[in-house]
């Protein structure tokens, strides 16, 4: 792992032995985080390091006892991780109060994991599996709130629509092109649209737009305005009352 500045200078580095295919996050305490492919937890304090262009080692490690390919989900000082062993790991980080990462809980889905997690408005977690679930998790218990079978492995990884109303919505894909436009309250499918290649990418939502990547290299734009113009109609009865 290496940390460059804008010029191009090698700030410091760490090599932990193994790929590491996971994105960097920082916590609210300007902590450092990321994930090897073998699953061991980096945790690096950012104000402790000076930047001379060494090694420096992590202030704390934490095992997650599985391959990891893909990136944290950071809320604050609670960092979510999904697992090639089919998990999806949620720990606790407070550095004021601990020196090591507190596990709160392991959620076992159907399959290995190489989708990214996402976080809900509500804290919920979101994430797709090889079996082609795609599951809404409750971020406080660890338990399911809906799964729905894609039909296909999902490797992609989400984004949402949330406006605050009943037609809020996942946007995913999996490995037959299929992109789904799921409802955050139970999983119903709003849409389904085939965009005739494998969907590994990740998924951007803005402003009525969705956009993504296939594996035969195109990027796609599809129009979605309908969570948005139900917040608009939402907030005209509002005015008006």
């Amino acid at each position: 792992f290496q940390a460059v500045s804008p010029d191009n200078d090698n700030l410091w580095g760490y090599n932990v032995g193994s790929p590491v295919y996971c994105s960097a996050a920082i916590t609210i305490y300007n902590d450092l985080v990321f994930v090897d492919s073998e699953g061991t937890f980096y945790f690096y304090d950012l104000d402790l390091i000076n930047g001379n262009g060494g090694s420096v080692d992590p202030v704390a490690e934490f095992p997650m006892g599985s391959g990891v390919v893909s990136s944290i989900a950071v809320d604050e000082i609670i960092l979510y991780i999904t697992t090639l062993g089919g998990t999806l790991v949620k720990l606790e980080y407070d550095p004021i109060f601990v020196n090591q990462p507190d596990e709160n809980w392991v959620f076992t889905a159907d399959d290995v994991i190489t989708s990214s997690p996402i976080i809900g408005s509500n804290h919920e977690i979101y994430f797709g599996t090889n079996n082609g679930t795609i599951y809404s998790i409750d971020s406080e218990t660890g338990e399911t709130i809906w799964s729905f079978d894609t039909g296909a492995p999902v490797n992609s990884t989400g984004s949402l629509a949330e406006y605050g109303t009943d037609m809020d919505r996942l946007y995913i894909g999996n490995d037959n092109g299929d992109v789904f436009a799921l409802s955050l309250s139970d999983g119903t499918p709003f849409w389904i649209y085939n965009s005739g290649s494998s969907v590994v990418s990740s998924f951007l939502y803005d402003l009525g737009v969705v956009y993504f990547g296939t594996v035969d290299g195109r990027i796609l734009r599809v129009a979605d305005t309908e969570p948005m113009m139900a917040a608009t109609l939402r907030d005209d009865v509002r005015e008006e009352t």
